[in-house]
């Protein structure tokens, strides 16, 4: 058994180092210098004053990141803001990213402030217009997300934010009539046109993260996603799969079932010596199967004359409806539609 030294007092003389100095470099005239002297507060555990954290919430120039930080690092453990000032500063500020956050916060400490909610829906950019229906479901405003999801019924509402209005109208109204004919939509986890909701309105920022880092979906352990780079050749390579309809990349990731891509499918091959071969499907014709080797690039080519049966051929990913959760699965497609093979 060896112990590993203890680094708390180390950590704690550093922290003793840092602290005077923080004021001076979140402060600072550059956007990069604050945004290091937050994460070396959170890091460090060190708690900007609430005056510090107004003025970067208010500082136009500050970079976007640290005015978001500051904003949740005045929120109390109930998740609530009790300055109402900070958070007007927020909606009226000149970032979409911190007027959501702003939003978020008015919907738990208002929740009668339905104009402003209204007003962001109505003429805000998507991620407000998302984040604003998320508010309406907060603060319960039953009356306006019926409106929205008969809005949705009749064709009339912004596919970008249909998975907003769904969610809100199964939490508040899951007996009214419309909503359930929504809620059937959406049960069948192996059915691409359960997420159909699932289309427009992601981020493709969200969704590289999703692809690269996600546990459950661990997209990048199977997939290539340049032509010749980092990835895995276990599943195709999707550097240029964004030339694709994005419908086509639903059903490729909720049913890869449906359409399996050459090469990428397993099959079980039974023989009438008696053994069985199991390979990655590459092709039939009339006089065999052929079997593609990933290892060294060639096919092998059994014939039909030495098989007694075999099985479907399976796709070797796994439907992602049931891995995924919804927004996770918007924002992993509008990643993929970014890979233009460019």
């Amino acid at each position: 058994y060896r112990s590993y030294p203890d680094k708390r007092a180390e950590f704690s003389e550093v922290r003793k180092a840092v602290k005077p100095l923080l004021h001076n470099f979140l402060t600072s005239s550059s956007p990069k210098v604050q945004a290091e002297a937050m994460k070396t507060s959170q890091v460090f555990d060190l708690s900007p004053s609430n005056e510090i954290l107004t003025l970067l919430i208010a500082q136009e120039s500050a970079h976007e990141n640290v005015r978001i930080a500051s904003i949740h690092a005045m929120a109390d453990e109930q998740g609530q803001i009790a300055d109402k000032n900070v958070i007007d500063t927020a909606i009226n500020s000149n970032s979409a990213k911190l007027r959501v956050v702003g939003m978020q916060y008015l919907a738990r400490a208002e929740p009668n402030e339905l104009s402003t909610i209204l007003t962001f829906l109505k003429s805000g950019k998507l991620i407000e217009r998302q984040q604003a229906v998320r508010s309406l479901a907060k603060i319960k405003s039953t009356q306006e997300i019926s409106k929205l999801v008969q809005k949705l019924l009749e064709g009339k509402l912004d596919p970008g934010i249909h998975l907003e209005v769904t969610d809100a109208a199964i939490s508040l109204l899951p007996d009214d009539e419309k909503v359930k004919s929504l809620i059937t939509k959406r049960s069948n986890i192996m059915d691409p046109k359960s997420f159909e909701d699932c289309l427009e309105g992601g981020d493709p920022k969200l969704g590289e993260n999703v692809f690269m880092k996600n546990i459950s979906g661990q997209c990048v352990r199977c997939h290539k996603y340049e032509r010749r780079g980092p990835g895995s050749i276990i599943g195709p390579n999707l550097w240029k799969v964004g030339q694709r309809d994005p419908r086509y990349l639903l059903e490729s990731i909720i049913a890869p079932q449906a359409t399996i891509t050459k090469n990428f499918g397993n099959i079980s091959i039974d023989l009438k010596d008696g053994s069985n071969i199991s390979g990655l499907f590459s092709g039939e014709g009339a006089n065999g199967i052929k079997l593609y080797d990933p290892t060294s690039g060639s096919n092998r080519f059994i014939s039909h004359s030495d098989i007694s049966s075999h099985s479907q051929v399976v796709s070797i990913m796994p439907p992602m409806g049931a891995v995924l959760q919804r927004r996770e699965l918007r924002d992993l497609i509008a990643y993929l539609r970014t890979m233009l093979g460019e």
